[in-house]
């Protein structure tokens, strides 16, 4: 393979005045007869002019994340001016085409574009042959090369020593072709070796500072491929500083982001470093990361999420990789940390006493279970839906569980809130709880609470009077699960012991759950009876059954089907027609069973049916049935095939059970993915066979049952698995 070999050192110019003339007449003054010649001229040149774009196929090639879908064999090719030399990167859109051009190789044509026309010289082309690096090649550089280039030779040659390490067989030979296809492009954006070695980078040392060149880069002895082409000035341009853009510090986690339009433009993927001293710092990945494939967040940045421990401060900077391979200046360091975002558990208020002689008030209340409490905070507020201020000056200590302050005024009803603070400064709240030096009892829980509901979501609450003789009413409270918070539904208290509620009836969940809490006329909320649960009535029918194969013989049938997908389904019924009349339950089925009907007469027709029913008495669709004609008795009966698995010791096993005839032969075939079927296998009489695993596709299997004259009866029903 030739290499690193530069084009001519002195391209020539062409001196043809009237050819000039007529291609570089500006559009908006030439005739009509030199725009036709004009265009002549380019189309006879191949399509050398073809504008640059960027396509490809389902199979993957990155080229700063611009490569779009396309049917048509295309090369996409890029350059990059280092300050000597001129970089070029190119590949195809599919992994066929590259595969087939790794050993064809490339032709690359240099022309040297001139300064006055701006427009390619149309002789002395310079030209070079670029093939990917052969076996042999790869077998004497084997200790030298790095592990892009192993992987190189591996996707375009297997192995080759032990030391390169397998790519993965996904199975097919089309898959296996695009997954090497898939690494050998990524690892060519890595480093400019593994291009190189893959046929798909050149420089160029033959050139001038700051003249323009036009570059086409065709597929050798493959004119169905669409050559690449481009055009560049050779005017040195330095790489930019990537620039993280922002993070966020999250629980166990960090996110850097970058701005994805800025970057895209110079890198196709990107390398994140860190520290702990600012000083040393380390790659996180081998690999580096490909940003174009993230959209977690948003189309507008890169993002890469870590995981961290909580306040350990990091330093991350971040370094582009160009598709070239080359390594731009690492970013300004940013320093994070993860951080704790999750509150401890609600604080509960236990109880509170009063002293009216004094003025004060204790609270006692539950120590949080939670290692990282910092401590407590009291807030009072006038009301229990109003503004809370902070009654104590510093936080109270994390041992601590009981607290007495001193109230302005006595006989102003007051409401306390207590919160609980971790160290990572997360605050969590309880319920405000009712501070009265009058009346320091609250009233007893309601009780014997009892609830109803009808079809059209209205329940009934009744529960028994309380019996103290302050009482200001009752508070109802309304969830949609027991370990879910409760939320009171009235505005203010009802006197009476009874509630009429509506609930919606368009909801996944089938409960509702209440609780009712007596207050007195000094405030004070009794305890939450106990809860009770109604059920909203169902009134969408279950999904119906289906069947899914049968097979008549000359007096029976065997009726394969599978049962209704709703979980509150509790019976399947078979009904059956004969001759048109109406349908009678045959029995109620299991879930597993497989239904054989017997004692059919020859010429009837019949008709089954199955039905599923839920708890609520709903009946499913009538969309699971069959029809026959019950036809000649000398027929081949077909077997069923009930089973098709692989067992414990990894054997492929099928089971079936007979027509009607015991010493039935039976054929067994088999149909891998969409293939029709063979014959696999032909059996005497046992009702199973049994092989070892057969791997890599979808397979099908049915059973033809023959009797002793030869005859042969239709397949059997089909059961298919996946390997």
């Amino acid at each position: 393979m030739q290499r690193n070999k530069p084009f001519c050192n002195s391209p020539k110019r062409i001196n043809y005045p009237i050819l000039q003339f007529i291609i570089c007449v500006k559009i908006k003054s030439v005739m009509t007869f030199y725009k036709i010649l004009t265009l002549a001229i380019v189309i006879a040149l191949n399509g050398i002019l073809y504008p640059q774009s960027i396509i490809a196929q389902n199979d993957t090639l990155r080229f700063n994340n611009k490569i779009k879908a396309d049917t048509t064999s295309r090369i996409e090719v890029i350059a990059k001016y280092d300050g000597s030399n001129v970089l070029l990167r190119w590949g195809v859109n599919n992994s066929e085409t590259w595969y087939d051009q790794s050993f064809k190789g490339y032709l690359i044509e240099r022309y040297l574009i001139d300064t006055l026309l701006q427009l390619p010289l149309l002789a002395s082309r310079d030209t070079i042959v670029i093939r990917s690096r052969s076996a042999a090649e790869f077998k004497r550089n084997i200790l030298n090369c790095s592990k892009e280039e192993l992987t190189v030779a591996q996707c375009l040659y297997g192995d080759l020593d032990d030391k390169i390490d397998p790519v993965m067989n996904f199975g097919s030979k089309r898959q296996d072709l695009i997954n090497k296809y898939s690494l050998t492009m990524l690892m060519s954006d890595i480093t400019q070796e593994a291009a190189r070695s893959a046929g798909l980078f050149y420089k160029d040392t033959g050139i001038k500072a700051g003249e323009s060149y036009l570059y086409r880069v065709s597929a050798i002895n493959n004119p169905n491929v669409i050559h690449g082409v481009i055009i560049l000035k050779t005017l040195k341009k330095n790489l930019p500083i990537p620039t993280i853009s922002n993070i966020s510090e999250l629980e166990g986690k960090i996110n850097i982001f970058w701005d994805r339009e800025y970057h895209e433009e110079y890198f196709s993927a990107y390398f994140i470093e860190s520290s702990t001293d600012n000083k040393s710092f380390k790659r996180l990945m081998e690999i580096p990361f490909v940003g174009g494939e993230s959209r977690e967040f948003s189309n507008d940045v890169f993002s890469h999420s870590i995981k961290v421990i909580n306040y350990k401060p990091i330093f991350y900077r971040l370094i582009g990789v160009t598709p070239f391979g080359e390594l731009s200046t690492s970013s300004k360091s940013i320093k994070a940390m993860g951080r704790d975002k999750t509150g401890p558990q609600v604080p509960e208020i236990i109880d509170i006493t009063t002293n009216a002689q004094n003025g004060q008030y204790t609270i006692k209340w539950k120590k949080g279970l939670e290692k990282d409490i910092s401590g407590y905070n009291i807030y009072k507020g006038y009301r229990s839906d109003g503004s809370f201020e902070k009654t104590n000056k510093k936080i109270i200590p994390p041992n601590t569980t009981i607290l007495t302050q001193k109230a302005k005024n006595i006989n102003e009803k007051m409401y306390l809130r207590l919160s609980v603070i971790d160290t990572a400064g997360n605050e969590v709240f309880s319920s405000p709880k009712l501070v009265a030096f009058r009346d320091t009892i609250a009233p007893s829980a309601p009780l014997n609470i009892k609830a109803s509901i009808d079809s059209n979501g209205i329940v009934r609450l009744s529960w028994d009077k309380n019996k103290e003789d302050d009482m200001a009413g009752y508070f109802i409270y309304r969830a949609n699960s027991n370990n879910h918070l409760y939320t009171n539904i009235l505005q203010k208290p009802i006197r009476i012991n009874n509630y009429i509620d509506t609930v919606t009836m368009k909801t996944l969940t089938e409960q509702v759950y209440y609780k009712v809490t007596a207050v007195d006329h000094n405030g004070h909320v009794s305890q939450f009876s106990e809860s009770k649960m109604v059920k909203r009535p169902d009134k969408i029918p279950p999904m119906p059954p289906s069947i899914t194969d049968y097979a008549v013989s000359d007096s029976s049938v065997y009726i394969n089907w599978k049962p209704s997908r709703s979980k509150d389904v509790v019976d399947h019924q078979l009904f059956k027609s004969e001759n048109g009349k109406a349908f009678t339950l045959v029995k109620k089925l299991k879930i597993d069973e497989i239904i054989l009907e017997k004692n059919l007469k020859f010429g009837n027709r019949y008709t089954y049916k199955i039905i599923a029913i839920d708890d609520a008495g709903l009946i499913s669709e009538d969309i699971a049935h069959i029809s026959f004609i019950v036809i000649d008795k000398s027929k081949v009966v077909p077997a069923i095939l009930t089973k098709c698995i692989i067992d414990e010791k990894n054997d492929l096993l099928l089971e079936w059970k007979p027509g009607n005839n015991k010493k039935t032969k039976y054929l067994i075939y088999i149909a891998k993915d969409e293939s029709p079927f063979e014959l696999l296998k032909k059996i005497d009489g046992s009702l199973k066979y049994s092989e070892k695993i057969i791997t890599g596709g979808k397979y099908q299997f049915a059973i033809k049952a023959e009797d002793s004259k030869g005859r042969k009866s239709g397949f059997s029903n089909v059961m298919s698995i996946e390997l």
